[in-house]
């Protein structure tokens, strides 16, 4: 399979060079150009990035979806150059609501954060684990660029940023389990379901969307609350977390209990995209999603056919 743009190695080693030893001008300037370089190039993502605004919009003229289909790759390539960065470089971010973050992390409990690929989720990681002190672990699955991956991994590591890559063995998330018991973060993101893994089905603006089973399942067998928190980048460079109050998932918690769980999970996600629309790095397509009345009306149509009716 052809690696995408945007994963690939080389593209990573690159950009991280430039970060690190290029003038200030290039951290500043570069990655917009940078992300309408992408938005041009990789079709299937902006394709992905086109049904994801469509997701939270519905459809809009050609110009208004185009223009923020760019702004979309300019954010992200933003977002991957300031995770990038050298911790003695990166510079100071303020964050609006890191108070009830401390919150979260104050009780010296194992947390599990369920968060997105959305905004600067690899500079937030960091800040947590070097400004708030957390020892935060990262669950991710495996791409398909090995190299290009831990590459990645390295830098988040000079973060004090673990990195859990799961695979398909159950007894892979064993480690996250012990980082929990001994006091850690974990964090997932919620808005990709890694290949082998269950999901729940919830409603995102109305539509199916799935999300991965684990994490919950994780915070209830660790016996540690979960949260769903979301960094978006304001206007003038500065963060502003959106944290959601801790849930308690029960020990073995039935499928109605998981998809009310999600469901909280994902009315967050939805306050955050209406706020941060083009901070959405999901280029991956997903299934074609399916509205819930447009559910009704298939049941209602399977339960004539079950019927017999003509």
């Amino acid at each position: 399979m052809q690696r995408e743009f945007h994963k690939a190695e080389l593209w990573r080693r690159a950009a991280a060079f430039g970060v690190q030893k290029g003038p200030d001008w290039f951290v500043r300037y570069a990655p917009t150009w940078i992300g309408w370089f992408m938005a041009v190039v990789l079709g299937s993502a902006r394709r992905a990035v086109r049904a994801n605004l469509r997701l939270i919009f519905g459809r809009r003229s050609l110009g208004r979806e185009l223009a923020d289909v760019f702004r979309t790759f300019a954010s992200f390539a933003h977002s991957l150059v300031e995770g990038m960065q050298a911790e003695q470089s990166a510079r100071p971010v303020e964050v609006h609501g890191a108070d009830e973050l401390r919150a979260l992390l104050s009780s010296g409990r194992g947390l599990v954060l369920v968060t997105a690929h959305a905004g600067p989720y690899d500079r937030a990681a960091q800040l947590i684990s070097t400004d708030l002190g957390a020892r935060v672990m990262l669950l991710m699955g495996h791409e398909e660029d090995e190299r290009a991956a831990a590459f990645q991994d390295q830098i988040r590591r000079d973060f004090q940023v673990r990195v859990l890559r799961l695979g398909r063995h159950p007894l892979d998330a064993l480690p996250a389990l012990e980082h929990l018991a001994a006091g850690g973060i974990v964090a997932a993101q919620i808005d990709r379901v890694p290949e082998l893994q269950e999901a729940i089905r919830g409603e995102l603006f109305g539509r199916d969307f799935l999300v991965p089973r684990g994490p919950f399942v994780l915070a209830g067998l660790a016996g540690v609350p979960l949260a769903a928190v979301f960094v978006g980048r304001r206007e003038d460079g500065s963060y502003e977390t959106i944290a959601g109050q801790p849930l308690v998932i029960p020990r073995r918690p039935s499928e109605e209990e998981l998809v009310r769980d999600a469901s909280v999970v994902l009315g967050g996600f939805e306050d955050y995209l209406r706020r941060f629309p083009t901070q959405w790095y999901n280029f991956a397509r997903r299934p074609q999603e399916t509205s819930s009345e447009e559910r009704e009306r298939r049941g209602a149509g399977e339960n004539h056919l079950a019927k017999g009716a003509p």
